[in-house]
């Protein structure tokens, strides 16, 4: 009966294995091959079998696309370690107030939600739009206010101030983490033992010191969760920048003026799409490219493993 029960379990798991492995698993394996074959495209005989993609990938420009993959380590780094604990730390406190509010408490989380289920290529259009860069008549919501008040108008979007566009791409990005994070961490909040917020409040507690030393620690393996995800998330940072300073009309869209605001997975992108009219995409590379930030992200989500065991409290 056993036996007969375990048939039946993988008959139904089968589509399931089926679909994984075509669009997951060969793809993964076949990313290994192609970063260890030099000279591979689509039409065109490899070279050679070695480490040339990885050296390649670490040009500081290619003759091709004039990509620069340090500078795209360098955004997306940035990105990753400035947007994943200020949007994790902002969704803790908004939690924790949406948790004490019980009039409106529905209404609000959906509002907080919203941004979650659009579009992530339309918000970025709409936040091009309101940061959009100074002109004659107009400069964009932000830039008309910064008129206002006196104050010179930004450049955001044309490459010409690099540190405001990188902080419009982090404000974009901690605004857009924070429904998710603040749904899983209210749903953590709510199974917190209300009793320790009873002994707190009896021995006079400060707020402050609830927060940190009764709520952070009871909630630490969810805060450990969506800070593991989180900077799974922002080293695979694409559409955002896309939807921010994509001006339109390229098979692969240029991200900025001569791609400033390059990331890693813009930059596979940018190699798959490279060549000519004989040789189509530098596969190799890409592959290359993709390996690279499998082992950094490997190499994070190790580290927070790591920690989460030291401080994190099951």
């Amino acid at each position: 009966m056993e036996v007969k029960n375990q048939k039946k379990a993988w008959l139904y798991l089968l589509p399931v294995l089926i679909v994984l492995a075509v669009f997951t698993f060969y793809p993964i394996i076949m990313s290994f091959v192609w970063a260890f074959l030099e000279g591979y495209r689509l039409n065109t005989p490899i070279s050679g079998v070695g480490i040339q993609n990885f050296i390649e990938i670490f040009k500081a420009e290619d003759v091709i696309i004039g990509n620069n993959f340090l500078r795209a380590l360098q955004n997306t780094a940035i990105i990753a370690f400035v947007t994943v604990p200020c949007s994790t730390i902002l969704a803790l406190l908004i939690s924790v107030a949406l948790n004490s509010i019980k009039p409106l408490q529905k209404a609000l989380q959906t509002i907080y939600f919203l941004p979650y289920i659009t579009n992530t290529l339309a918000i970025g259009a709409v936040f091009a739009l309101i940061f959009s860069n100074p002109t004659q008549t107009s400069g964009g919501i932000v830039n008309d206010i910064l008129k206002m008040m006196g104050l010179s108008q930004i450049h955001w979007t044309d490459g010409s101030n690099y540190p405001a566009s990188l902080a419009l791409v982090c404000i974009y990005d901690i605004w857009s983490g924070l429904p998710f994070k603040i749904l899983i961490i209210l749903g953590a909040l709510q199974s917190v033992n209300k009793q320790c917020y009873e002994a707190a409040k009896i021995d006079g507690t400060p707020r402050r010191r609830v927060l940190w030393r009764i709520t952070v620690p009871l909630i630490s393996p969810t805060l450990s969760y969506l800070l593991i995800t989180g900077f799974i998330g922002a080293f695979k940072e694409y559409n955002s920048i896309i939807g921010l300073f994509s001006t339109g009309g390229e098979k692969t869209p240029k991200m900025g003026a001569n791609n400033f605001m390059l990331t890693i997975v813009g930059i596979v992108y940018q190699y798959i799409d490279a060549g000519t009219a004989t040789q189509i995409g530098n596969y190799g590379v890409a592959a290359a490219g993709a390996l690279v930030l499998f082992a950094i992200i490997m190499v994070l989500t190790s580290i927070n493993l790591y920690v989460s065991k030291k401080k994190v409290h099951y």
